[in-house]
């Protein structure tokens, strides 16, 4: 995915800072914050949430311009996925205790790796197949019952 990101208007703040564009797991947030009694949003104002981050964190280079993002949704899900875009500042990616959301996040609806759809096929597949092999081995009983009978005669 590719975002446009604006950041003229923070020149100040990025002197000392870098930039980051970073991708945060909805659900995973709005659980993480439920703990925290925050909502979703509040909670990716926190460097504590880096465990929600499903991206790797890009750095942005120019104020002004565009980040290439590639998104790491869950594999599965039961409904659809969002994902919240946030630009955030840190001196040393390496101690994020400076940590610090900037401007406001972008919601994004994702598609999960495996939607609900190929979870109910897998599931079709899944149940012919087991009906196929109680089939069979219905039909090797029968057929080595048979065996026996041609033996015995």
């Amino acid at each position: 995915m590719t975002v446009c990101c604006d950041l003229r208007v923070r020149k100040e703040e990025l002197r000392t800072k870098q930039a980051y564009l970073v991708a945060y797991d909805a659900e995973r947030l709005r659980k993480y914050g439920a703990g925290m009694g925050v909502n979703p949003i509040e909670a990716a104002d926190s460097w504590i949430s880096q465990d929600c981050i499903c991206s790797e964190m890009v750095p942005i280079r120019r104020l002004y311009g565009e980040a290439s993002i590639t998104l790491q949704p869950p594999s599965t899900s039961d409904g659809d996925v969002f994902v919240l875009l946030r630009i955030v500042t840190v001196s040393n990616p390496r101690k994020n205790q400076d940590w610090r959301a900037m401007g406001d996040p972008v919601v994004v609806r994702v598609e999960p790796r495996v939607t609900r759809d190929d979870k109910k096929a897998l599931m079709k597949l899944r149940e012919e197949l087991d009906a196929s092999l109680h089939s069979h081995r219905e039909t090797l009983a029968d057929l080595q019952e048979s065996r026996k009978e041609h033996r015995a005669s």
